[in-house]
């Protein structure tokens, strides 16, 4: 999963300039009032009405836009891996919409990352375009972690039998 799911539409670090639905939250426990799967539907803040929001010194606006919420810096704070299922009807013509030259309607939702070192090219030695981008951290430190971390856990089982 950690690998799978190891690529996103921007580069680690840089943030859309048009709002996202599924932009990744992380807050304080006591902030977030109620979760569902890791979108914040009400905060302390959100649940203010207009009174106690001018109170609480902020500009009252009918979106609940959160003055306390910030981007985090996902090399050096936290970071987080959005893993989504993808069904099969998503994957259909996926071996031509996928391929750099494809004009069609149909949208590729596999992910190919560009290269590490990437020069250009929109696609790879297979014809099949980039369309995102891989968090290089995860790559070399997490997942290299995790391998490690298996390995160790499954000799140690093979010796307790």
């Amino acid at each position: 999963m950690l690998q799978a799911y190891n690529c996103d539409k921007t580069k680690p670090g840089e943030k859309r300039v048009e709002p996202d639905p599924a932009e990744k939250q992380i807050y304080r426990p006591d902030y977030v009032l109620h979760h569902f799967v890791h979108y914040s539907l009400a905060t302390e803040f959100s649940v203010l009405n207009k009174n106690d929001t001018i109170k609480s010194g902020f500009k009252w606006n009918y979106k609940a836009i959160d003055p306390l919420s910030r981007f985090s810096n996902e090399g050096t704070e936290a970071l987080m891996l959005h893993a989504k299922a993808i069904g099969p009807r998503e994957t259909n013509l996926w071996e031509k919409a996928c391929l750099g030259n494809y004009t069609g309607r149909y949208a590729c939702r596999l992910g190919n990352p560009f290269p590490k070192n990437w020069t250009g090219e929109l696609s790879d030695e297979n014809g099949i375009k980039y369309n995102c981008y891989m968090n290089h951290k995860i790559e070399d430190y997490w997942a290299s972690l995790l391998r490690t971390e298996l390995k160790r856990l499954t000799k140690s089982e093979g010796e307790d039998a």
